[in-house]
């Protein structure tokens, strides 16, 4: 099967040192790995770990669900016992050719699964702090206390993470195709500074700014650099831009993850 890597992220604004930068990006290697390994092979990493749990029903959903849906977690560090909870779904289309993509929100404090039900999801969205629904989602006691989408409070913090940049160079210098997107309509974060962050890689252009046309209309601006990466905006698009824009936001990520180019 083959594999693809999706990057996305924003700068941060101070810098770790090189020894400290190489031994996180080495650790998040490990656990990208390991969640990698888990689908593949459908074994539990440690004892603590749930592997491959088929949900067929959710509360306020009637009837079973038309897709496969799998939960789990993924122990990440051993001595203090932490974990990664996983959603996986299979894909619609061809899931035997299809390859497998990890799909990571960004922060600091929206929930994962306002990702998986409104920007890349086959579910309705649906949130509830119903006891049934943690229960039906295989999600461990105690663990999650209120469910809100996004924590707006956690707006208030005084430590900042170092930046992602090196992360994406790493990743991309070794051939993963990455395809980078921004509506540009968004507020939040611009898209003139997600292309600088682009041009900050130091890729060469491969393909000149173009429109590229979703419906028979044009559905945004893309450029195609060295090492597989792409950016593209999204025409109308808001900060997360497969809400309001879903049907351009579809046909890129199809061409995407089909090797066509937009």
């Amino acid at each position: 099967m083959r594999r693809k890597s999706e990057a996305n992220g924003e700068q941060g604004f101070s810098r770790r040192s090189s020894s400290s930068s190489s031994s996180s990006m080495s650790s998040w290697c490990n656990i990208l790995l390991q969640i990698l390994f888990l689908f593949f092979s459908n074994l539990c990493l440690s004892p603590g770990c749930l592997s491959a749990v088929r949900i067929s029903h959710l509360p306020g959903f009637e009837g079973e669900l038309p897709f496969h849906l799998e939960t789990g977690y993924v122990t990440v560090d051993e001595q203090s016992g932490a974990e990664l909870f996983y959603y996986f779904v299979e894909s619609e289309r061809k899931p035997k050719a299809d390859p497998l993509v990890l799909w990571l929100v960004g922060g600091p404090y929206c929930s994962a699964m306002g990702g998986l039900a409104l920007s890349i999801g086959v579910l309705s969205y649906y949130w509830s702090n119903n006891n049934l629904t943690k229960e039906a989602l295989h999600i461990k006691e105690e663990t999650v206390g209120e469910w809100q989408r996004c924590r707006r409070d956690l707006n208030n913090y005084t430590y900042n993470m170092g930046s992602s940049v090196p992360y994406h160079l790493d990743l991309m210098s070794r051939g993963y195709r990455a395809l980078v997107y921004s509506g540009d309509h968004d507020l939040d974060v611009p898209f003139i500074g997600t292309l600088e962050w682009m041009r900050s890689l130091n890729f060469s252009v491969i393909q000149e700014w173009h429109s590229w046309h979703a419906g028979g209309q044009v559905a945004g601006y893309s450029v195609l650099f060295s090492n597989n990466l792409t950016f593209a905006t999204v025409k109308g698009g808001s900060h997360t831009p497969a809400d309001n824009t879903p049907m351009q936001c579809f046909a890129m990520f199809e061409r995407w993850i089909s090797h066509e180019l937009l």
